[in-house]
């Protein structure tokens, strides 16, 4: 996974479980290195629990960032 699929991933997960949370996009795009600080912060705003389609994603994110 690099850096741009990283951040397409956090993207994709902000967009879907906390809309309102743009500055977690902008975040990871300034500083793709505090993936894990980025993926705390979702998992804080999320509106729902994680679907488990995008755990492989999650997964992913977390063995290559964090």
């Amino acid at each position: 996974m690099s850096e741009e699929d990283l951040i397409n991933a956090i993207e994709y997960l902000v967009k879907k479980y906390a809309p309102n949370r743009n500055d977690i996009i902008e975040t990871i795009k300034n500083y793709p290195n505090a993936a894990k600080g980025v993926m705390y912060d979702l998992s804080m705003a999320k509106n729902r629990d994680w679907d488990k389609e995008d755990d492989d994603l999650i997964a992913n994110i977390s063995f290559y960032f964090i």
